[in-house]
């Protein structure tokens, strides 16, 4: 129940879709024995654990705090920094570079992935993401992901890929401590 200045915190599901464009949702808020339905406007750009200040429209005097938890999606984040997108890369094309042909939120382009790019290496386009409160542009993400094949470790993978081991400059597991707590 709310009483004169109060605060009511409520949660608030939105879709990585919603992110983008911003959405208006229906919420329901409990008031005593009864709730009731109010929609609400939770602007572009929102990430988990964003929070949207806003008065009750039908009690000026109650505050409401929405926090925002944004559903997980096969392909797609949202982060304070901007909206991600997972892409999967060949050893091949981490190791070599490659010019890639890539979904964008405007269309296609091509990203060029540099020689020697790690798994969960970030990619920035500066400008071309989510369209913010103020008109300008977020910056959109390819977080890399290099995948190994799924075809199975054949005799001649094995072979193959034996062979990177002697491009490794020493044990990459080295730096870790024979124990996680000492």
């Amino acid at each position: 129940q709310s009483t004169p200045g109060s605060i009511s915190i409520i949660e608030v599901s939105i879709t990585v879709e919603d992110t983008i464009t911003g959405v208006r949702k229906s919420i329901e808020i409990a008031d005593g024995n009864t709730s009731r339905k109010i929609s609400v406007r939770i602007p572009a750009g929102s990430y988990t654990g964003s929070v949207v200040r806003m008065r009750n429209t039908e009690n000026a005097t109650e505050e409401l705090v929405l926090v925002v938890q944004v559903a997980r999606h096969p392909f797609l984040s949202i982060e304070k920094k901007g909206l991600i997108v997972d892409l999967p890369v060949t050893v091949n094309e981490a190791t070599c570079g490659a010019n890639i042909l890539v979904p964008s939120l405007d269309d296609q382009l091509i990203l060029k992935v540099p020689p020697q790019t790690q798994s969960e290496t970030y990619i920035r386009l500066q400008g071309r993401g989510i369209t913010l409160k103020d008109k300008s542009r977020g910056d959109l993400f390819y977080r890399i992901i290099v995948r190994v094949p799924d075809s199975g470790p054949s005799e001649t993978l094995k072979e193959k890929t034996g062979a990177l081991n002697e491009h490794y400059s020493g044990n990459l597991r080295a730096s870790l401590p024979k124990s996680i707590l000492p």
